[in-house]
């Protein structure tokens, strides 16, 4: 007896959905279409999920990777066809840098339309290239075979339905008789026999599965390091001392002195401008890379390990002295002088910030605020800091902040600057969704990109505007605080969902960098 187009629809969609509910997923991020509608529809009687509705594909996909973050297990989007699954892309490529497993699910055309041109007919097949594990085209009988993905990069499947019409048909389902969530596993080469001489650690952005081996191994080993705020490190008091705190400056003098011989990078690539540096200016320096991306971040010769469960294994050859570590506090403590000396600069304000929310969950921007946040809050513990910096940019990071944030139940900041906000308008739209949370997200709005300024001498790299953000939260029912100091950071007026809007004092930030290059 042949089945109708509603029944082969009914056929894909479980099918495709209980090899998803298999694999560990249990929230969805839906933007729902005519053309994944069987897919949705099932979903929606589909007990166990929860269900995340969005409009724009953009947003889904990075609520979609905050999401991941607070669950560490994968998360899927879904989308209807054309052009709404290339709206997720740069989610997918952050998602691969940072090996975070995001599912994209998205709803196509049947094969026979591919090639013609058709309206919603594009060549979804293949659309992320390298960036997923595998792309599964789902059609007819097409088995969904997902028991082999690793869980450390994205994964695509294409449903092809057909045109859908009058009623979904669904079936009942359960997500809690389904299994459990994905460990990923390693095949990496032992580190038993590895060595290191007088080595410098920078502990870039870590995972939740990789902080404990990692803090561990800097408990118990006597040596220096940098940790870069997305590390989120919880360590005890004796190893913080190891701590460099300016290690844009005491690196390149550490080496330069050879007081320190080698390099040991945990977690991911590091915003740090030294690690740049490892490139051409110190390119004889001996590098081990250790993470669970696999990724050696330098284009030069790199000894990489894929995975920290052998870390506890890694031997320290050479002891070295810590007297430049007196340098380095000396250092910081002139800076700490330097911010009070322009208190409207955007470094101080930055301070303020850190001084403010470091014990709070913290969510960084982009590069500048990561970067900034690095250089004034070397001396505060802050465990709970992560940050989208894979390779994205500046789309998507509120979007990710209120993912990451949505199950907290402590007070969630995030620090972004004014073009990351314009670039991501549309995030608060979520919040609706989502239940009552002391969010507040900190806007530096210096009025254009000042990360470039030092760079270029030109304005036209600036995108220089004269824009502020009070209609913004009022549209989406968010309250709003303005200030050009950091004394809002006391104020008693904060509340749920609220946009903070800082306005540095550009010649303060201007004098500050100057007088900050020059010690």
């Amino acid at each position: 007896m042949s089945t109708t187009l509603g029944e082969r629809n009914l056929q894909i969609s479980m099918r495709t959905l209980e090899a998803v509910l298999a694999s560990g997923v249990r929230e969805f991020c839906v933007c729902a279409g005519a053309r994944n509608a069987p897919f949705v529809a099932q979903l929606e009687v589909t007990e166990g999920v929860r269900i995340f509705p969005f409009f724009d594909e953009r947003a889904a996909a990075f609520f979609a990777l905050g999401r991941i973050r607070d669950l560490n297990r994968p998360v899927a989007v879904v989308m209807t066809s054309g052009t709404a699954v290339a709206e997720t892309l740069p989610a997918v490529i952050e998602a691969y840098y940072q090996g975070m497993p995001l599912m994209v699910i998205s709803a196509d055309r049947p094969s026979r339309f591919r090639g013609t041109g058709a309206p919603q007919s594009i060549e979804q097949v293949g659309i992320f290239s390298s960036y997923v594990e595998k792309c599964l085209d789902i059609e007819g009988e097409s088995p969904v075979e997902l028991a082999a993905w690793s869980g450390l990069r994205p994964l695509h499947l294409n449903l092809c339905l057909e045109e859908p019409s009058g009623p979904q048909a669904t079936a009942m389902m359960s997500a809690r008789e389904l299994t459990k969530r994905r460990t990923p596993t390693f095949n990496a080469p032992s580190m038993q026999a590895h060595t290191l001489s007088k080595p410098v650690v920078i502990v870039g952005p870590l995972q939740e599965d990789e902080k404990a081996s990692v803090q561990d191994f800097l408990n118990q080993n006597e040596v220096p390091f940098v940790a870069e705020g997305p590390s989120g490190l919880t360590l005890e008091p004796s190893t913080w001392r190891r701590r460099i705190l300016c290690p844009e400056k005491t690196l390149p003098f550490g080496f330069q002195s050879q007081v320190l011989g080698s390099v040991l990078r945990l977690g991911g690539v590091p915003t740090l401008r030294f690690w740049r540096d490892l490139e051409e200016r110190f390119a004889k320096i001996p590098v081990t890379s250790c993470s669970n991306a696999g990724f050696s971040g330098l284009a030069r010769d790199v000894t990489q390990f894929r995975g920290l469960q052998d870390l506890a294994t890694m031997r320290i050859l050479e002891p070295m002295s810590f007297a430049f570590m007196d340098r380095d506090q000396e250092t910081f403590e002139r800076l700490l002088i330097l911010l009070q000396k322009y208190p409207r600069s955007e470094a101080s304000l930055v301070r303020d910030f850190a001084v403010a929310a470091h014990e709070d969950h913290v969510y960084l921007g982009n590069s500048l605020p990561i970067r900034e946040w690095d250089l004034v809050s070397g001396d505060l513990s802050a465990p709970d800091v992560w940050a989208n910096r894979g390779a994205n940019g500046i789309d998507g990071q509120i979007s990710s902040f209120l993912g990451w944030t949505q199950n907290s139940g402590r007070t969630a900041w995030a620090l972004i600057g004014d073009l990351t906000a314009l670039y991501d308008l549309s995030a608060p739209w979520i919040t609706k969704s989502l239940e009552p949370r002391d969010r507040r997200v900190v806007i530096i709005n210096n009025f254009g990109g000042q990360i470039f300024k030092s760079m270029f001498k030109r304005d036209l790299f600036l995108n220089r505007h004269d824009i502020h953000f009070e209609s913004w939260a009022r549209m989406w029912g968010w309250s709003y605080l303005s200030s050009e100091d950091g004394a809002v950071f006391n104020s008693s007026s904060f509340s749920h969902d609220q946009i903070i809007e800082l306005r540095p004092d550009e010649k303060s930030s201007d004098f500050f960098s100057q007088e900050w290059r020059a010690l």
